[in-house]
């Protein structure tokens, strides 16, 4: 087999391995073609994808940059680089990069997509964004990411229904696109009615086929945590306000009906952990052994333990016993609440 035609069949290996998930494999294959044609913008090009793939967002945008210089012509490596940059939170760069793919090839859609997930992430000209989007479905109405975009777009200025309808649509078309199945559950986050807890269970369960269909996504697994951790400090919030009730004596016999009141924050753990497949509740397990959550996890414990023996405590002492709790219960909210800032710190740095 001659060197060219022995190249050709290890970029086609490369692809294919691209198509089931296997990047690093298509990544070696295609650096090894690379080093006898250095200046092949088709290697580097998918080179860039398999690198992207694995979530190499900077070794992404080179390969990409290299195969633009190499073939100025192509959109694919514009296309590649926007998303690179999208990826590390560089949105005007993508954006321009979008709009260089949307002018190479303006009757293809997924410049236009790229354009409007940027300038939406970007909070930039909104207007824009949505022509950017709507022309996508317009080339490409039965894309799912051409309705990802419309729906991106609509997430981004809190229109949540309409943001609800294009994610489903997108489902409609491809129900195992994961990008969908993770944006609808962000939909179902922003939903943060207290008590929603079968919402809040849909949202879990939707991140978690996300990353089933999608394992390397640092996006879903984030959301994911970040999912968790609302519900742990919402049953929290829940102890919390018990206590205060308790602890005030707002109606009569109030210490004998705390442990009554305590059936609300327990009833909505219970729906949300009843609401989880088998894996996502292994899953929450190995979140509680953390040892930020783990240490919020115990304070939630310990004010339960505290409602619960102030409720039978001499009549004296229930009240003390009461704030007790309460002052335990905030504790581990502001424990929550500062691991959900972590979280979402952890994914703008690795942006």
């Amino acid at each position: 087999m001659s060197a060219p035609t022995e190249d050709r069949a290890t970029l086609e290996r490369a692809r294919a391995l691209c198509d089931v998930g296997r990047y690093a494999e298509a990544e070696s294959m295609a650096r090894s073609v690379l080093a006898g044609r250095p200046d092949d913008a088709s290697v580097l090009s998918l080179l860039a994808l398999a690198e992207l793939k694995q979530n190499k967002h900077s070794p992404a945008l080179h390969s990409a940059r290299a195969a633009i210089a190499a073939d100025p012509e192509n959109d694919w490596p514009h296309r590649l680089a926007a998303l690179s940059l999208h990826r590390m939170g560089r949105y005007a760069e993508a954006a321009q990069h979008a709009r260089q793919a949307m002018s190479l090839a303006p009757n293809t859609a997924y410049g236009y997509i790229l354009l409007a997930l940027a300038l939406s992430a970007g909070g930039m000209d909104p207007a824009e964004a949505a022509d950017a989007a709507d022309r996508a479905v317009t080339l490409a109405p039965h894309l799912a990411d051409a309705h990802l975009a419309v729906g991106d777009v609509a997430l981004a200025a809190s229109r949540l229904d309409d943001a609800e309808d294009s994610f489903r649509r997108a489902l409609d078309i491809d129900p195992e696109n994961a990008a969908a199945h993770n944006e609808l559950a962000r939909v179902q986050l922003k939903r943060r009615r207290f008590g929603h807890a079968s919402g809040l269970a849909r949202a879990t369960t939707g991140l978690a086929t996300a990353i089933r269909l999608d394992p390397q996504s640092e996006v879903s697994r984030r959301n994911l945590d970040i999912a968790l951790n609302l519900f742990m400090a919402r049953a929290a919030a829940g102890i919390m306000l018990v206590a205060f009730v308790a602890s005030h004596g707002l109606f009569a016999q109030a210490k004998y009906v705390a442990a009554l009141l305590l059936l609300i924050p327990v009833g909505l753990a219970v729906r949300f952990v009843l609401g989880l497949p088998p894996t996502l509740r292994r899953y929450l397990w190995l979140q509680v052994r953390r040892p930020l959550v783990g240490s919020a996890a115990a304070l939630d414990v310990i004010a339960v333990g505290l409602l619960v023996a102030g409720s039978f405590a001499p009549g004296n002492r229930s009240p003390y016993i009461f704030l007790g709790s309460w002052i335990v219960a905030g504790a581990a909210i502001l424990l929550w609440s500062r691991s959900r800032k972590l979280l979402k710190n952890r994914g703008k740095a690795k942006s």
